[in-house]
């Protein structure tokens, strides 16, 4: 009986190891072969992308030679080609790179719970000047409740994600999440010029910032729709953004158009070299009213936004409503400190506790 029972234990146990012994076998086969269907999928994307831009070069010859009564079909159809070409643009921006980046000072790959993202709505709104401008609309769940909202202002690149990292964030959290695509970049870039375009031209440091003003009539336009929403609780809207949306959320904090509390991301940090602007931001930090959290890490191409900024949100006197934070060295490079901070998931763990803080305090 005794010699049965440890054949009995002794066969469980050997059983037990060529289980697991099985199971790190396959484990990277299963690996691969997600990775395998990944990169597939992504081939298919890229060839996507490709197929759209030749659709685009085709309707943008057309368009040259139409006459005068084809033309209004031609641009409509443009539109709509852009907007698909972005959607999938953000797609491929998602997709694994086929050998893994260097991970240092705080970046990782998203763990699978923050690889799953909120599927955003595409939404219409119109700019003063009569523009119809476009963007990215995620809302928590299908309620008759009013929701808080966070509105991000993008930055300079000529096409804007969906930014379904930050969306994760603030929908978990109870906010409806919106991020309109200013003229000429995006999902709205037929509805004007790119502002990139524009300034390679300028000359004039004060003409740089006009620029910056006439784009931030994009930005209250979208504050102003996303208000009008029956969803919206109006009482509770904040903004955030990073680097030129950055600029973006100091200017509309001075025009006071009802946004409760302010997050912006490293804002401007290369554009402090031009005095004009620098000047018109330390303006705008020092009349606008609503709370502001200033945030940077270390390793950005400058830290001229905190430097410069802090000594005016200091002279505020409430160091809870008027605030900075400069964050440990993040990333490989300057980009990863400047951009992927701000909005990729790693970074997102990093600030997330001290935002989410800052606005439960602010938009109550």
């Amino acid at each position: 009986m005794k010699m049965r029972f440890q054949r009995h234990v002794t066969g469980h146990f050997w059983l037990t190891i060529a289980v697991i012994a099985v199971a790190i076998l396959i484990e990277p086969y299963v690996l691969t072969q997600r990775k395998a269907c990944a990169q597939a999928n992504c081939a298919e994307i890229a060839n996507q992308m490709k197929g759209l831009r030749s659709r685009r070069l085709r309707l943008q010859n057309n368009l040259e030679k139409a006459k005068e009564h084809e033309k209004e079909s031609l641009l409509d159809q443009l539109k709509d080609l852009d907007v698909e070409i972005c959607a999938t643009q953000t797609e491929s921006d998602e997709c694994p790179k086929l050998s893994s980046p260097p991970m240092c000072n705080g970046t990782r790959e998203c763990t699978a719970a923050e690889k799953k993202t909120p599927r955003p709505l595409t939404v219409a709104f119109t700019a003063p000047d009569g523009m119809t401008l476009h963007g990215y609309l995620y809302v928590p769940s299908a309620s008759t409740k009013k929701y808080p909202a966070m509105i991000f202002n993008h930055g300079s690149e000529e096409c804007p994600s969906a930014f379904k990292q930050l969306a994760r964030l603030y929908v978990d959290h109870g906010f409806v999440f919106f991020v309109p695509h200013r003229h000429g970049q995006g999902l709205s870039k037929d509805a004007g010029p790119y502002f990139s375009d524009i300034a390679k031209t300028l000359h004039n440091s004060e003409a740089v910032v006009v620029l910056h003003e006439l784009y931030n009539k994009d930005v209250i336009a979208a504050v102003n729709w996303l208000k009008s929403q029956p969803f919206i609780d109006s009482q509770r809207i904040a903004m955030s953004g990073g680097s030129y949306g950055g600029i973006q959320d100091l200017l509309t904090a001075e025009k006071d158009p009802g946004v409760r509390a302010y997050v912006p991301f490293t804002p401007g940090t290369q554009s402090f070299g031009n005095e004009r602007l620098r000047d018109r931001l330390i303006k705008a930090v020092k009349n606008e009213t609503a709370p502001m959290f200033i945030i940077q890490a270390e390793g950005d191409y400058s830290l001229a936004p905190i430097t410069t900024l802090l000594p005016f949100l200091a002279a505020k006197g409430n160091q809870e409503k008027w605030k900075v934070k400069l964050y440990p060295k993040f990333g490989c490079n300057n980009e990863d400190a400047h951009a992927r901070f701000a909005g990729a998931c790693d970074g997102i763990a990093i600030w997330e506790a001290d935002v989410l803080e800052f606005l439960d305090k602010w938009m109550k």
